[in-house]
């Protein structure tokens, strides 16, 4: 994997791989796909070209880039004092035109993150709505999105009222469990059971969002870690030039 990483820097200066997900019950898998879902609907599939570098996504598991454009930007020094330090990194020389690609690993790379669907709640929870990388208006934009087209269709289909439109965005989310499918290593009926759990995933966004949690690994952070800030502070700012002395790019997201 190393080796096909390093070959993505003759194109890319940042190149984050996706891994494939290993999870230990139905429960855990369907709490992770109903949360990666609400990714997707926020930023999209992974593969076309990010809006902006405020939209990257970067996995910060597992990275490569060359060791001296990282140092000169003095890139890790920006991002310390943030929660979601992997996303602020990316947006951040996506900013400077570095151009940053997301990758799909799931071939080379399996993780397992979480012990149990209890790990996945409070340890991703912690995370998924990048408040400390996105602008009050985004997240409130991002939240909405989340709702309205995934959590509701869920709760008036069990409330025996659906619409014609939920009906469509429910055939929609069907097509989205398939395609995540790839994304574990053994999808089983959790995943397919993913969609029942959207409601419960919009919430947890919602609570990651308003009552962000600052305790990490042992570690517990200041309010700023989690303050909307949008990007990270640039010390140093290596101005409109990428890393290789172009001139800047629009972040990007890709699959290859």
């Amino acid at each position: 994997m190393c080796a096909k990483l390093a070959e993505l820097l003759d194109t890319w200066d940042l190149v984050s791989a996706g891994p494939r997900f290993i999870t230990g019950g139905a429960v855990e898998q369907a709490l992770h796909a109903a949360l990666l879902s609400t990714l997707v609907y926020r930023f999209g599939p992974l593969g076309p070209e990010a809006r902006s570098p405020h939209r990257l996504l970067v996995n910060g598991q597992c990275m490569a880039f060359r060791k001296a454009p990282m140092v000169r930007a003095d890139a890790f020094a920006r991002v310390r004092r943030h929660l979601t330090d992997d996303a602020a990194l990316g947006r951040s020389l996506a900013r400077d035109g570095w151009s940053v690609a997301f990758v799909d690993a799931g071939a080379l790379l399996e993780v397992d993150m979480h012990g149990s669907a209890p790990g996945v709640w409070r340890e991703w929870g912690r995370s998924i709505a990048l408040r400390d990388v996105t602008a009050p208006v985004r997240l409130a934009g991002d939240l909405a999105v989340v709702w309205l087209t995934a959590a509701l269709p869920v709760l008036r289909l069990a409330g025996g009222r659906p619409t014609r439109l939920d009906l469509a965005l429910l055939g929609q989310r069907l097509l989205l469990t398939a395609a995540l499918r790839g994304s574990y290593r053994e999808p089983g009926i959790g995943l397919a059971l993913s969609p029942l759990l959207d409601p419960v995933a919009a919430l947890r966004l919602a609570l990651s969002a308003v009552r962000p949690r600052r305790a990490w690994r042992g570690r517990t952070y200041g309010r700023d870690a989690v303050s909307p800030a949008g990007l990270a502070a640039r010390p140093g700012d290596p101005g409109p030039a990428g890393p290789r002395g172009l001139r800047a790019r629009p972040g990007r997201s890709a699959v290859r």
